[in-house]
C-alpha cells in the first residue's frame, strides 16, 4: 500500500511538471521560430527532447533490472542484502571491464526498486506529459484543411496556448491560402509528419544509447547521473515558464497550478489505459499497444472537440486545462515511438509501420 502510494505521488509530480516543461519548451519555439512560416507543430522540440528522455530512461531501466536480478541471486533474496556481484560484471562486464575486476558492492534490492518505481513515474508521468500526441496530430490534420477550429476561426498557434489566441491570431484560412487541398499543402503537410518522425525516432534511439553509456559501469550511477540530467532539462524549462509568465496572480495560478494540475488526470488514464490493454510482452497480441493506441486517439477527439467551441473560449482557463492540461498528458509522443521502437526490434518492422500508421489514421479521422 505504501509503495503503491509512492507511486501514485511520483506520478502525479512528475505529469505536472511534464505539462509545466511542454508549455516552456512552446514558449522556447515559439520564441525561435514561426510556426505558420515553417509549418511545424510548435510541440516539436518538447516531443524530440521527450523521445530522448523516455529512451535513456528505458535503457536506465533495463540495466536497473538486471542489477536487481542480481542483487537477489547475490542476496539469497534478501531485499536488503547487497552482493558483491552487481550489474553485469558477471556476464561478462559492463563497458570493457575484465569479468575478473572486482566490480563495486551492487545496491540493496530495496534501493533497487525505489529507483525502478521513479523511472516509472518519470517515463509515465514526465516524459507521457511533456510530450503530447494529441496537439501534433491536430495541428497536422488543420494544415492540411482537414478540419477548421473555432467554425472556421483558426488559432495561429494549437496547443501549448498560453495566451489568448482570439485578440493575438484572428480568423485566417487553412495555411497556403484557401485551397485546404492543394498539392502544396499536402507537401508541407508531409514534411511535417516526416521531420517529426524522423526526428522522434532518432530521439529513442540516441536517448538509448546514451542511457546505456552511462550505465556502463553501475546501474546505480547511471540511474543518479540521469536523474540529474532530466531534473537540469525540467528545471531550466521551469524557468522559462517562469520567465514567461507575465500578469497577476489569477494568471500566474492558471499557468502554473490549475492547467498543469488537469495533466495529472489524464497521466493516470493513460496508465491505466496501457495498463489494461497493452500487451508488449505477448507475443500472440494482434494490436500490442491498444492502450496507448486508445489514449493518443482519445485525447485528440476531446481536443478537435474543444476546438470547435466558438473562439472567444479559447483564452478561458478551463479550455486551457482541456486541451493543453489534460489531453497534452493523456496523449503521449514519447511512448509512442518508444513502443513503436519495441515493436521493431522485438517483433518486426512492418508490425511497428502498422502500429504508427494505424495511431496517425486515427488520430486524424478523431478530428472530423
Amino acid at each position: 500500500m505504501r509503495q503503491a502510494g509512492m507511486a501514485a505521488l511520483a506520478l502525479a509530480v512528475c505529469a505536472w511538471g511534464g505539462v509545466v516543461a511542454r508549455v516552456a519548451a512552446g514558449e522556447l519555439w515559439r520564441g525561435a521560430f514561426a510556426w505558420k512560416d515553417l509549418y511545424l507543430p510548435n510541440c516539436l522540440l518538447a516531443n524530440v527532447v521527450g523521445c530522448v528522455l523516455i529512451g535513456g530512461a528505458g535503457a536506465v531501466e533495463e540495466a536497473l533490472r538486471d542489477a536487481k536480478k542480481a542483487s537477489e541471486l547475490g542476496g539469497g533474496g534478501d531485499p536488503e542484502a547487497t552482493p558483491l556481484v552487481a550489474d553485469g560484471a558477471a556476464q561478462g562486464g559492463y563497458g570493457g571491464i575484465p569479468p575478473d575486476a572486482a566490480p563495486p558492492a551492487a545496491a540493496p534490492v530495496a534501493v533497487v526498486e525505489r529507483q525502478l518505481l521513479l523511472l516509472g513515474a518519470f517515463k509515465t508521468g514526465f516524459c507521457g506529459a511533456f510530450t503530447t500526441f494529441s496537439s501534433w496530430v491536430v495541428q497536422v490534420a488543420f494544415l492540411i484543411g482537414f478540419f477548421a477550429p473555432g467554425g472556421g476561426a483558426a488559432p495561429c498557434e494549437l496547443g501549448n496556448v498560453t495566451k489568448s489566441v482570439v485578440t493575438e491570431c484572428p480568423a485566417q484560412a487553412p495555411p497556403l491560402g484557401d485551397d485546404g487541398g492543394s498539392a502544396a499543402v499536402y507537401c508541407f503537410a508531409a514534411l511535417s509528419l516526416a521531420a517529426t518522425l524522423s526526428l522522434c525516432a532518432a530521439g529513442v534511439d540516441g536517448g538509448a544509447r546514451l542511457g546505456r553509456w552511462l550505465c556502463a559501469d553501475s546501474a546505480a550511477r547511471g540511474f543518479t547521473t540521469a536523474a540529474a540530467g532530466a531534473a537540469a532539462v525540467a528545471v531550466g524549462l521551469g524557468c522559462v515558464f517562469a520567465a514567461h509568465l507575465a500578469g497577476g496572480v489569477w494568471e500566474v495560478a492558471v499557468g502554473a497550478v490549475l492547467v498543469p494540475a488537469c495533466g495529472i488526470p489524464g497521466a493516470f488514464l493513460r496508465r491505466h489505459l496501457g495498463g489494461q490493454w497493452n500487451r508488449m510482452d505477448d507475443p500472440a497480441a494482434l494490436f500490442p499497444c491498444l492502450g496507448t493506441w486508445a489514449a493518443n486517439v482519445l485525447a485528440v477527439a476531446i481536443y478537435a472537440a474543444a476546438l470547435a467551441a466558438p473562439p472567444a473560449m479559447f483564452a478561458s482557463w478551463w479550455w486551457k486545462a482541456a486541451t493543453t492540461g489534460f489531453c497534452g498528458a493523456l496523449s503521449t509522443v514519447s511512448s509512442f515511438f518508444a513502443e513503436a521502437r519495441g515493436l521493431a526490434a522485438g517483433r518486426s518492422r512492418a508490425a511497428a509501420a502498422l502500429y504508427v500508421a494505424a495511431s496517425l489514421s486515427g488520430g486524424v479521422a478523431a478530428c472530423w
